[in-house]
């Protein structure tokens, strides 16, 4: 929030780059206040006065990501995924299977052109062929251009004007039709599935990363 701040003081645009499984689901992140911490940024993010953008270059998880994608402009990598729940915790949560996260992929709902037709991202930015990790120079540039762009843009609106945009934008994100509706009730239903699971888990003093896959244990957010 330090940065967000210093931004504005200096009128400084603001580019965030999302790359996070999601925050981690244990007693020890509740305890140091991470819930407090990713709701105070997304608040921060919301009201301060310079343009936002935000970019998903890898796995947006959560709300991890989500506190770094409240922006006036949202792109996303073509190959980039965003959900409510990484799908193997959803697997967990709805088949009690890690491995089966194959089969809950569909109804996540996670990749760029889901995103871009449920209204949550405002652009998809094209990879190289076969993949921006074949070659991130060419990736980088790719960016960079569509970055150029998008602030261009911002920067010509009132300060004021950013602000009101941005808030009425993410109160009104629901409100994009039928089909998003439908999407956010199950990715919802898979969230809430997950999250009661994790606190019966801590009030019976177990582990509640105990059935996740190990490579998620402790899992923290980032941006």
């Amino acid at each position: 929030r330090r940065a967000i701040r210093f931004a504005a003081r200096f009128n400084l645009p603001i580019v965030t780059l999302v790359d996070t499984p999601g925050s981690a689901l244990d007693l020890e992140a509740w305890e140091r206040g991470q819930a407090h911490a990713i709701s105070q940024t997304i608040s921060t993010l919301l009201d301060v006065e310079v343009p936002t953008i935000s970019v998903l270059i890898g796995e947006g998880g959560s709300e991890a990501a989500l506190a770094f994608a409240v922006t006036d402009r949202v792109l996303m990598l073509q190959n980039a995924i965003y959900t409510p729940i990484s799908p193997e915790r959803a697997a967990v949560a709805e088949l009690r299977d890690s491995a089966a996260a194959e089969q809950v992929v569909g109804a996540l709902r996670l990749t760029s052109i889901d995103s871009r037709r449920m209204g949550i991202i405002d652009e998809i930015v094209r990879e190289p062929d076969g993949g921006a990790h074949v070659d991130p120079l060419e990736a980088s540039r790719l960016l960079k251009r569509a970055l150029m762009i998008e602030i261009t843009e911002v920067v010509e609106r009132h300060r004021r004007t950013l602000v009101r945009r941005r808030q009425r934008k993410y109160r009104n994100i629901g409100e994009s039709g039928r089909p998003f509706r439908s999407a956010l009730r199950r990715e919802l239903s898979v969230w809430s599935r997950a999250l009661g699971a994790s606190v019966r888990a801590l009030r019976s003093g177990n582990d509640p990363g105990a059935e996740l896959p190990e490579e998620l244990d402790g899992d923290s957010s980032g941006g």
